[in-house]
């Protein structure tokens, strides 16, 4: 687990949220702001903490696994460590300060979801890097702060 939380600060201390923040603020009003396509070759691809993927979720019955957005928070070689995405109760989800909402139209297009998502950091699963079936596209840096304190909510780092 101790990994899991120095690689998720890493991306955190990857730059500034501020600053990062301006840098996606600069590029849009240039207009360099494109929404990500699909990658559906996830195995040859590096997967980067902050990733939006599509994966055969795991339930507790293997016959409920099911397909769902997930956000990446570690990923290896072999495995993915993943938090739960879903379309169903948005509104109530961002009342919670252990998820990550998507609701605006522009961060729905550069992480290609088509719906609003809530990604539940207290609802994780590591699976194996075959039952991710595509790399959407990624979280907008604008969201890493709210990523930062859903991490401290579910435990996955100290504030």
């Amino acid at each position: 687990m101790a990994h899991v939380l120095l690689k998720l600060w890493a991306f955190f201390l990857s730059g500034s949220v501020a600053a990062r923040a301006c840098s996606l603020a600069v590029s849009h009003l240039q207009g360099q702001r494109q929404p990500s396509t699909p990658e559906r070759n996830v195995m040859k691809r590096e997967l980067n903490p902050g990733d939006v993927v599509l994966v055969v979720f795991p339930y507790g019955d293997k016959a409920a696994d099911k397909v769902h957005p997930a956000l990446v928070l570690e990923a290896d070689d072999q495995t993915v460590y993943l938090a739960y995405g879903t379309s169903a109760r948005v509104d109530q989800a961002s009342r919670l300060n252990s998820t990550v909402c998507m609701m605006d139209p522009e961060d729905l297009a550069f992480a290609s979801l088509h719906k609003p998502t809530a990604f539940h950091l207290d609802r994780r699963a590591r699976v194996s890097r075959k039952k991710v079936m595509a790399r959407l596209g990624a979280l907008p840096v604008h969201k890493h702060m709210q990523l930062y304190r859903a991490a401290v909510a579910a435990g996955l780092l100290r504030g």
